[in-house]
């Protein structure tokens, strides 16, 4: 499931909301001041959303404001969200950055994060029916890493 943080809290609670379950949740964001972003991630939490999906992709904003916070973005993740049980890998290059990877809404996708290793493959890749216009970048993650708790 693709999302837009700031667009997606607002359907929380609503019959516009979306099911969760067994999910892997992707979000992303343009501006991320780290406030928003704590409040957004809390209102998640306290909506029952990471107890039901099975991993989460945050993506790389494009103006990260910390708002001169001493934390970086992976520990505003991991105070905010608390023990998890399931992977999550921030600073993936999806929504607003370049390069952009891009997947479907209704994509089945399979998502391996341990040990610093992610991998994610697409189950049915010959269903696609739209090109990215770097494809090269469909098969490489850059930059992003899975989020270690202390």
């Amino acid at each position: 499931m693709i999302a837009n943080l700031n667009t997606l809290i607002p359907l929380l609670g609503t019959e516009y909301c979306p099911d969760f379950t067994n999910k892997i949740l992707l979000l992303e964001e343009m501006d991320a001041p780290f406030s928003r972003e704590e409040r957004s991630f809390t209102t998640l939490k306290l909506h029952g959303v990471f107890s039901k999906i099975q991993a989460l992709i945050v993506g790389k904003p494009e103006k990260l404001n910390t708002e001169g916070s001493p934390l970086s973005y992976d520990e505003l993740l991991v105070e905010t969200i608390g023990p998890c049980t399931f992977p999550i890998i921030s600073n993936f290059d999806c929504g607003h950055t370049s390069p952009m990877i891009s997947f479907l809404q209704t994509e089945q996708l399979f998502l391996v994060a341990e040990q610093g290793n992610i991998s994610i493959q697409e189950i049915f890749p010959e269903y696609r029916n739209f090109i990215t216009t770097q494809p090269s970048h469909r098969n490489q993650i850059h930059h992003c890493h899975v989020v270690t708790y202390p």
